[in-house]
């Protein structure tokens, strides 16, 4: 699939998405954090000019595409995605403090109904 189409397929399946849950396991994915940090660097670096996906080399964003498009098609059941996030985040969990992995949590579960 060529670039463009794999940026809009990324968009529309996460950031678009209303599925909090989406966003929160796609997002929370250790692979996609550091992808996501290094994006965001280059953006800066040139100015916020356009996107930080538009910055994404073509091994990030073939990564970032094919994570999408799993964390997507497990929508159909919530438990399934929360099964996902939390087996990401057991990769991270000795590096962080429990409290503020809890607060991110209920912050993600929570700020969809506030």
């Amino acid at each position: 699939m060529e670039p463009e189409r794999m940026r809009k397929s990324i968009i529309n399946l996460i950031d678009e998405n209303k599925n909090s849950l989406v966003k929160t396991a796609f997002y929370s994915d250790p692979k996609v954090m550091d992808i996501t940090l290094s994006l965001h660097k280059r953006w800066e670096s040139s100015g916020r000019v356009g996107e930080p996906i538009d910055y994404a080399l073509p091994e990030e964003l073939k990564t970032l595409y094919l994570r999408a498009l799993r964390v997507a098609r497990a929508d159909i059941d919530s438990s399934i995605l929360m099964g996902q996030f939390f087996w990401w985040r057991r990769e991270k969990e000795e590096k962080e403090d429990i409290r503020k992995f809890m607060r991110k949590i209920w912050g993600a579960l929570l700020g969809r109904w506030m």
